[in-house]
């Protein structure tokens, strides 16, 4: 998570409609980062479930983004409202199973929001709990999300689009 990510989502929360359940994929929260717990960025009593494939701070649920099955049985008990994940493509090794395996939620109720970050210009950053495979430009991603079936996605860079972070 980048504070500027977590500014992002919490003026958005505070000020657009966006009602929950939330469901924050890859929400395991790394050691000296508390701060940018995305649950503080909802209004309080937001409905909330944090999944990663590692058990810690900031998971209510283990889940493998690569697991289908694990898939339908979080999106089927949670029904997201909105479903988050941020920078977790660029760490997964099967990106375009990944990708589908969120347009499968997404499309359960394509009302909702589907929200994607990753990584364009971003060092290295694997950590001893898992790689870092990948960086992927505006038009990897529109093509990624375009393959997985998320049809009328859009696609925004922050700041500069020619390299942007995020």
């Amino acid at each position: 998570m980048t504070p500027h990510m977590f500014d992002l989502v919490r003026a958005i929360a505070w000020h657009v409609p966006m009602v929950g359940p939330v469901l924050e994929i890859g929400s395991y929260i790394e050691a000296n980062q508390e701060h940018l717990d995305l649950r503080q960025a909802f209004p309080r009593g937001t409905p909330y479930v944090g999944v990663d494939v590692l058990a810690g701070p900031g998971v209510d649920r283990t889940m493998d983004l690569l697991d289908q099955g694990q898939v339908n049985g979080i999106a089927a008990s949670v029904t997201p409202k909105v479903t988050l994940c941020f920078y977790v493509l660029e760490h997964v090794w099967e990106i375009q199973k990944a990708a589908a395996a969120l347009a499968s939620i997404w499309n359960r109720d394509p009302e909702s929001w589907l929200w994607i970050s990753t990584h364009q210009s971003q060092p290295y950053h694997a950590t001893s709990q898992y790689d870092d495979y990948w960086r992927i430009t505006p038009t990897g991603l529109r093509k990624l999300m375009r393959v997985a079936g998320i049809d009328g996605h859009r696609v925004y860079v922050c700041p500069d689009s020619t390299n942007p972070p995020d």
